[in-house]
């Protein structure tokens, strides 16, 4: 099963083009979320990310795939936004 977790960092570090940067947004630290973009390529069975001095840039794999996982990230924030705007309603009534 894919970890959601995995998933945002990966989103994080395609939009910074950098592990340091994603992980500096994120609050943790980079050597967690390289493993973690790692351990999704693992899962995937595809390398998502060519990494070099420069930065990173998507794979074609992870271009095929990235619309998705931004679609799954952007589904997450939904979820939490509507389930704090059924908590704000349900306590102040």
């Amino acid at each position: 099963m894919l970890n959601l977790k995995r998933l945002q960092y990966l989103d994080a570090v395609y939009q910074y083009k950098n592990f340091t940067q994603a992980s500096e947004a994120l609050y943790v630290s980079q050597p967690a979320i390289s493993s973690a973009v790692q351990a999704l390529e693992e899962e995937l069975g595809v390398t998502l990310l060519s990494r070099s001095r420069g930065g990173v840039t998507l794979t074609a794999d992870g271009w095929a795939l990235m619309p998705y996982i931004q679609e799954i990230c952007r589904q997450q924030r939904s979820i939490e936004e509507r389930a704090k705007d059924l908590r704000v309603f349900l306590y102040h009534k």
